[in-house]
């Protein structure tokens, strides 16, 4: 997802106190200044959220297909994991 440029994204939002005070906790901690620390944490964020997405999107493009785990499946699932 990094390119190795920056584009600027200017982004403006209300935080808790308690965010805001970790952030410049983190912040101070690790040396880092605190839009390091909001970049970083939105890039973990985004790399997590978007295939998740994906992997639901695919779930229900599958169930409208009526893709549905039939009971042989269910049962070695269960097997597997001693249920």
């Amino acid at each position: 997802m990094e390119s190795g440029m920056s584009e600027p994204l200017n982004i403006a939002l209300r935080i808790s106190g308690d965010l805001k005070a970790a952030v410049e906790e983190l912040a101070m901690l690790s040396g880092q200044p605190a839009v390091h620390i909001a970049e970083s944490a939105l890039a973990e964020y985004i790399a997590w959220r978007i295939p998740q997405l994906k992997d639901l999107q695919e779930a229900i493009d599958a169930a409208d297909r009526d893709e549905f785990a039939d009971d042989a499946d269910v049962a070695a699932l269960f097997t597997r994991y001693g249920a």
